[in-house]
Protein backbone atom coordinates (compact mmCIF):
# COMPACT_ATOMS: atom_id res chain seq x y z
CA UNK A 1 0.00 0.00 0.00
CA UNK A 2 1.93 3.79 -0.64
CA UNK A 3 2.02 5.85 1.92
CA UNK A 4 -0.62 8.54 2.26
CA UNK A 5 0.03 12.22 1.77
CA UNK A 6 0.15 13.90 5.08
CA UNK A 7 -1.72 16.91 6.33
CA UNK A 8 0.82 19.49 5.71
CA UNK A 9 0.85 21.12 9.37
CA UNK A 10 1.84 17.13 10.47
CA UNK A 11 5.41 17.63 12.79
CA UNK A 12 7.85 15.53 11.46
CA UNK A 13 7.71 11.67 12.63
CA UNK A 14 5.34 8.21 12.53
CA UNK A 15 2.17 9.73 13.93
CA UNK A 16 0.31 11.84 11.27
CA UNK A 17 -2.91 12.90 9.79
CA UNK A 18 -3.08 11.80 6.48
CA UNK A 19 -4.71 14.63 4.25
CA UNK A 20 -8.14 15.15 3.47
CA UNK A 21 -8.95 12.48 5.56
CA UNK A 22 -9.87 13.85 8.81
CA UNK A 23 -14.09 14.03 9.55
CA UNK A 24 -13.41 16.50 12.64
CA UNK A 25 -15.22 13.99 14.56
CA UNK A 26 -12.53 15.54 17.39
CA UNK A 27 -11.56 12.02 19.15
CA UNK A 28 -7.92 11.85 18.41
CA UNK A 29 -7.35 15.63 19.67
CA UNK A 30 -9.33 14.48 23.10
CA UNK A 31 -7.04 11.27 23.47
CA UNK A 32 -3.81 13.97 23.00
CA UNK A 33 -4.69 17.31 23.44
CA UNK A 34 -0.39 17.81 24.05
CA UNK A 35 0.45 16.36 21.04
CA UNK A 36 -2.87 16.95 18.83
CA UNK A 37 -4.39 20.36 17.24
CA UNK A 38 -7.53 21.04 14.89
CA UNK A 39 -6.54 23.04 12.30
CA UNK A 40 -9.87 25.02 11.45
CA UNK A 41 -8.61 26.75 8.17
CA UNK A 42 -7.57 23.39 7.02
CA UNK A 43 -10.81 21.38 8.56
CA UNK A 44 -8.23 18.75 9.87
CA UNK A 45 -6.39 17.77 12.85
CA UNK A 46 -2.61 17.35 13.03
CA UNK A 47 0.34 15.98 15.32
CA UNK A 48 1.49 19.35 16.12
CA UNK A 49 3.97 17.37 18.15
CA UNK A 50 5.52 13.55 18.15
CA UNK A 51 5.40 11.99 21.59
CA UNK A 52 8.83 12.18 24.09
CA UNK A 53 7.55 10.26 26.86
CA UNK A 54 6.57 6.44 27.03
CA UNK A 55 3.17 8.32 28.71
CA UNK A 56 3.05 10.69 25.51
CA UNK A 57 3.51 7.41 23.11
CA UNK A 58 0.75 5.63 24.70
CA UNK A 59 -2.01 8.78 24.30
CA UNK A 60 -0.69 8.87 20.45
CA UNK A 61 -1.52 5.02 20.09
CA UNK A 62 -5.00 5.72 21.82
CA UNK A 63 -5.64 8.61 19.11
CA UNK A 64 -4.87 6.51 16.26
CA UNK A 65 -6.94 4.18 17.76
CA UNK A 66 -10.32 6.16 18.32
CA UNK A 67 -10.27 7.99 15.44
CA UNK A 68 -13.59 7.18 13.81
CA UNK A 69 -12.10 7.21 10.53
CA UNK A 70 -8.72 5.51 9.33
CA UNK A 71 -6.97 9.50 8.99
CA UNK A 72 -4.51 9.06 12.35
CA UNK A 73 -1.89 6.79 11.65
CA UNK A 74 1.38 5.31 12.60
CA UNK A 75 3.70 4.92 9.99
CA UNK A 76 7.23 3.70 12.21
CA UNK A 77 9.08 0.67 12.75
CA UNK A 78 8.90 0.86 17.04
CA UNK A 79 8.29 -2.64 17.97
CA UNK A 80 7.06 -1.69 21.04
CA UNK A 81 4.52 0.60 19.32
CA UNK A 82 3.84 -2.09 16.64
CA UNK A 83 2.98 -4.72 18.98
CA UNK A 84 1.17 -2.08 21.20
CA UNK A 85 -1.27 -1.39 17.94
CA UNK A 86 -1.54 -5.13 16.84
CA UNK A 87 -3.00 -5.26 20.75
CA UNK A 88 -5.66 -3.45 20.34
CA UNK A 89 -6.01 -3.89 16.53
CA UNK A 90 -5.84 -7.62 16.04
CA UNK A 91 -7.50 -7.77 13.00
CA UNK A 92 -4.59 -5.57 10.97
CA UNK A 93 -2.29 -7.95 12.38
CA UNK A 94 -2.53 -10.50 10.13
CA UNK A 95 -0.95 -8.14 7.13
CA UNK A 96 2.24 -9.34 6.25
CA UNK A 97 4.87 -7.33 7.63
CA UNK A 98 9.02 -7.73 6.33
CA UNK A 99 11.00 -6.98 7.87
CA UNK A 100 13.46 -3.71 6.98
CA UNK A 101 10.56 -2.58 4.64
CA UNK A 102 8.57 0.30 4.56
CA UNK A 103 5.68 -0.77 7.07
CA UNK A 104 2.28 -0.34 5.91
CA UNK A 105 0.40 2.87 7.67
CA UNK A 106 -1.50 1.86 11.15
CA UNK A 107 -5.05 2.61 11.47
CA UNK A 108 -7.05 1.06 13.77
CA UNK A 109 -10.62 0.36 13.16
Amino acid sequence: MPARERTPLNAPGPFFTAKDQCITCGAPEAEALDLMAFDVERGSCHFRRQPGTPDAVRRAIRAVCVACCDGVEYDGDDPAILAELQRQAPDRSALPRPPRQRRQPWACP
